[in-house]
Formats: structure tokens, sequence, C-alpha cells
């Protein structure tokens, strides 16, 4: 072979490699578009039951294309507590059955359409001006590059497969007679999915692979190709993984949980593949011989609905598994020792004294997360991030603790009218405390993408933001003054200060315009300057939502004039 076939060659497989993770990818993408946030309606209002979970992970899943895409939504939506681990669990393990779709759609014998599907695609998507059918149209698009993909890489596979050292090493991989060979058709399968992260590119590969080869000189055997069906199973959880790191502990655990569905695969399958390979071998020789890419598909399914059977069943050790692998929070703290459970019955007024001294222990952590903010904005520190992410978890925690005491005192006790009055202004305190939170959470994000990019940040920046985080600490500082003395002019003072936090938002957002006018800076999202400003401004908002639920508490016949906050 020249250098110039062996060029076009891996010219051909490459490309097509690309061009098949393409159209898998643009397929996804498209369609989740296409569906919308009603993906997360359907979600929520769907998953009561085990089994209706299990169903709606296998609709969302054929209807977008990727278990992985919907594993990442699951992990969202698990992670602002729309979803619970149990309901999470049977949406995962839907989701892993209905990913099966895509190598079903490659057995068909329409790889030849390809071209026609990408021109049907394009004419959806000139024609029409409304972004639905034109996302139908775009993954249309993705479906047909998927089979030109395939088309051009089998085209080079093909001739690679004839090189002695590619037989000896598929050999390697498939080959019943050679001792481990599962354990390398695993891992190799196992690595390539970690490293393109999308399972369904992966089986296709192997469908190719394996329907190429001839019965007196196969690519890869059948017994050979279910191993890497498995390793690619597994090589996908990688995408849950990495959505989960910046999630709380049940979206860690919602990923635990797809990792270790796709370890009991392997090891439900593996001791097996021997006899699983002569059956499907049988069924292929009776109905399949001219289709081979179906008996893979056929493969796949079985994998993936076995370990569903028996993990159905096992849903509530799983969740009891993970959460003790993951654990929650020890409640052995400063909250735990304010919130006795023994007042809640009888002493509806003491009970809300001890709320109120709980607000002050969670406002201490959200004044600490303001100073590490500040700092890190200032100074790069790699523990920063991670100790940001711990106060947020700490926050949230104290946020649902707080409320659900609140909870369990209005259920036990006939409230009087003040009493209700500082309660419901407790629950509005503590809402802002933690939504202010979710905003510094977004800064030190924000703020690790600059440092990530190495992004400098320009001299009047840094002026400003000291400037902006000054008068945050300031907002804070009065409005749990006002809060502790009762003290509604301190309140009031905030309001004003909030004011002063809006014109410095408007003025320095004018000012980096100018900047960028004038050639000063260079504009690089990585900065996120703007972005900075928005989230300070926001924090604004729920610091003064909080001084007027002071004087809401204190003076509630108090007449002031309303004021209109926009709290995104």
């Amino acid at each position: 072979m020249t250098t110039g076939e062996v060029f076009q060659n891996l010219m051909l497989v490459l490309g097509g490699l690309a061009l098949f993770i393409y159209g898998i990818d643009l397929m996804s993408n498209s369609l989740k578009s296409a569906a919308g946030n009603r993906l997360k309606v359907i979600i929520e209002r769907t998953t009561n039951a085990r089994w209706k979970g299990i169903l709606v992970g296998i609709a969302l899943t054929v209807l977008i294309q990727s278990s992985s895409a919907v594993t990442v939504l699951i992990i969202g939506l698990v992670s602002v507590d729309l979803l619970s681990l149990r309901q999470a669990v049977a949406v995962i393990i839907g989701a892993n059955i209905g990913t099966t779709i895509t190598s079903i759609l490659i057995g068909l014998p329409i790889a030849s359409w390809g071209l026609w599907f990408v021109l049907i695609g394009v004419l959806l998507f000139f024609i029409f001006e409304r972004n639905v059918p034109r996302n139908v149209g775009r993954s249309i698009i993705g479906f047909g590059l998927l089979f030109i993909g395939l088309q051009f890489l089998a085209e080079g596979v093909l001739v690679v497969a004839k090189a002695q050292w590619a037989q000896d090493t598929m050999k390697y991989l498939g080959n019943p007679e050679v001792p481990g060979f599962w354990a390398l058709g695993f891992g190799f399968s196992t690595a390539f999915t970690l490293i393109i992260q999308s399972s369904s590119a992966a089986v296709g590969i192997i469908q190719k692979l394996y329907a190429i080869g001839t019965p007196d000189n196969p690519t890869i055997t059948l017994i050979g190709a279910i191993p890497m069906i498995l390793g690619a199973n597994l090589g996908t959880t990688i995408t849950g993984i990495f959505a989960s790191i910046r999630g709380n502990k049940n979206a860690k655990r919602v990923a635990l949980v797809h990792v270790i569905y796709n370890l009991a695969a392997v090891v439900l399958i593996m001791p097996l593949i021997v006899p699983i390979g002569h059956l499907l071998q049988s069924i292929e020789n009776a109905i399949l011989v001219n289709n081979k890419m179906m008996t893979i598909a056929i493969i796949h399914v079985f994998v993936n609905i076995a370990a569903a059977l028996v993990m159905v069943w096992l849903i509530n050790p799983l969740v009891r598994f993970v959460t003790w692998v993951i654990k929650d929070i020890d409640h052995s703290d400063e909250l735990s020792q304010v919130l006795d459970e023994n007042i809640l019955i009888g002493t509806p007024s003491v009970a809300l004294t001890y709320v109120k001294s709980g607000i002050f222990i969670m406002s201490d952590k959200v004044f600490e997360y303001l100073q590490l903010l500040k700092s890190y904005q200032f100074e790069n520190n790699s523990r920063s991030y991670e100790l940001g992410m711990e106060l947020e978890d700490i926050i949230d925690d104290y946020d649902k603790r707080l409320h659900n005491y609140m909870i369990t005192l209005v259920q036990k006790n006939e409230l009087s009218s003040y009493d209700s009055n500082r309660l419901s202004g407790y629950l509005d305190i503590i809402s802002d405390l933690e939504r202010i939170a979710d905003h510094f959470t977004n800064i030190l994000g924000f703020i690790q993408q600059r440092y990530e990019f190495n992004q400098e940040m320009h001299e009047q920046e840094s002026i400003e933001l000291h400037q902006f985080y000054k008068s945050i600490e300031e907002m804070i500082g009065k409005c749990l003054g006002s809060l502790a003395r009762r003290d509604v002019n301190l309140a009031l003072e905030v309001q004003d200060l909030e004011i002063q936090s809006d014109i410095m938002e408007k003025t320095f957002r004018h000012n980096y315009n100018e900047r960028l006018k004038s050639g000063e800076v260079q504009f690089s999202a990585s900065s996120n300057y703007l972005d900075i400003l928005s989230n300070l401004e926001r924090v604004a908002d729920h610091l003064t939502n909080i001084s007027e639920t002071v004087v809401t508490i204190y003076q509630p016949d108090a007449r002031r004039e309303a004021r209109s906050i926009n709290i995104r």
C-alpha cells in the first residue's frame, strides 16, 4: 500500500468517524432544542411511579437520541430538588433501554438513504422560519450525516482491516481463543467511549466493524462484540460524572447510580457471553444473514433490558447504598443546636426565636461566602472554588432544615397574627439568603473560568469590583443589624443602598463598553465581567427584599413607597 493510499484510507476512517459522531451530536442537540423546556415539565409530572419513570426515560431517550443528555438533564433536576433520587433512578434505567434505538436505526437497511435524509433536513431547515421545524430539520440532517459517516468509515476500515497488523490487533480484541480477549475488548471500548462520550457512536462503530467481516475472515467475532458493547455502556457514564461535579450530593448520587447500573450489566452478562453469542449467531444465520449490523443491535437491546429487569427491583436498596456512600451533611453543627424539636408544640413564639437565631447562623455562612468570593476575585487560590461549593451545600442544607422546621411549626400550632407575620417574613428572608448564595456560586464559576483562561482583570474593573463588593458588605451588615435590633430605619437605609447598586451596575457596564469601543480592552467571554456585575446587582435586590421584610415584620402598618424589584 502506497503512502498516498495509506493517507486516503486514514482520512476516510478519521473523517467518517468525525462525521458519524457529529451526526449523532447534531441529531441529539436539535431534537432536544425542538422539545425545549417541555422535557423538564414531562419529567417532573410523570415520574411519580417507578414504571412511569422508566417509560419516561425510554421515551425521552428515543426522542433526543442520547442517554447521556437525559442523564445530564436528570442530574440538573435532582440538583434543584425537582426530582427525588428514587424518581431519578427509574428514569436512568429507562434511558439505558431507550439508548438502544440508535443501534436499531443503524441496523435498519437504510444506510444508502443518507444523502436523502440530508436533503429532507436541509429543505425543512430553510423552508420554515419557526424554531421547532428548523430543529427537526437539523436533526434529520444529523441522521443522514450519521449514515454517510458510517459509509466513509466502512470504506476506510475495509482496506485497513486487510493489513496484517490490523488483523492481529482485532484478533486480540475479539477472538475467544485468545486468553483474556473479553477484558481487552471491554477495556478498549470503555476507553474509546470515555474519549468520544457517546455510547451510541461506539456501538455504531462496533456494528460496522462486525458487518464488514466475512465468515472466513471476521473483523470481530460476535462473542468478541459483546464485551465491547458492555464497555461502551460503561464508558458513557463519564458524561454524567462530569455533569454532577458542580451539583449537590443527590446529583452525585445519580451519577454513581448510572455507573453502578452499567457495572451491574457487566457482572450479569460477561459470564454468559459465549452462550449468548452462540444463540444470536443462530438467529443471525436464520433471519439476519444479510443484515449483520442488526445482530449487534439485538445484543445491545438484550444487554440493557436484562440489566433493567434486574435493577428495577433493586431501586430502593440502590438508593440506600448510594446515600450511604455519599453521605448527607453531618448535622452536628451550630444550626442543630438552636433548632429544638421539643418546643415545636405549644410554644410557637419561642420556636420562632430559635428560627431567628438559625437565620443569623445561615447569614454568617452567606457573609463568609462573600468574603471568600471577594478574596478569590483578586487572588487565585486553588482551594477557593472547592470551599465555595462546600459553603453552597451548607447554605442549601440550612435553607431546607429551617423551612422544614417552620412547616412543622405551622402544622402543629395555631399561630397568632403576629407570629404568622414573623413566620412568613422569616421564610422570605431564608429564601433570599439562599438565592444570594446561588448568585455567589454563579460568580464563583465566572472567576474560575477567568483563571482557567489566564484572563487578566483590567485595573479599572478591579477598582469597580472592590467598590461593588464593599457596597454589598455594607448592605448585608445593615440588613442583619436591622433584623437583630428591630431597627426599621436601618432597614430603610438598605433600600437607599440598593438604588446606589443599580447606579453602579449601569455605570460600570457603561464604562466597560466604552473601554471596548476605545480598544483599551479586548472582548473576552472568559472575563465574564458583565455577568459578575449583573449577579452582584441581583444580590443587592435580594438584600433589599430582606430589608423590606424586616419592615413588614416590625412595622406591618408602615406606609412606604411601593418598589418593584426584578428578581431574576
